[in-house]
């Protein structure tokens, strides 16, 4: 498969339309809530905060980013 078609792939809502906005507690299941979208400082905070030496304790892991790129225009 070409890294296009790998995970995590093109969002697609309409799979995601019957699914729960939040999830009701920290722990759950990904594919049963709607994909959760958090600011890139949002994200880096949340992550700082998982690394930190009494949970995982890995400050060197990697960040994914999954970014999609609005390039259409108005026509003149």
């Amino acid at each position: 498969l070409s890294p296009s078609q790998q995970f995590p792939g093109r969002l697609c809502r309409e799979d995601e339309a019957n699914l729960p906005d939040k999830p009701l507690t920290n722990i759950f299941i990904r594919s049963k809530v709607k994909t959760q979208f958090y600011s890139v400082a949002e994200a880096l905070a949340r992550h700082r905060v998982l690394q930190q030496p009494s949970i995982f304790n890995n400050p060197n892991a990697p960040v994914r980013l999954r970014l999609e790129l609005n390039m259409s225009t108005e026509r003149q």
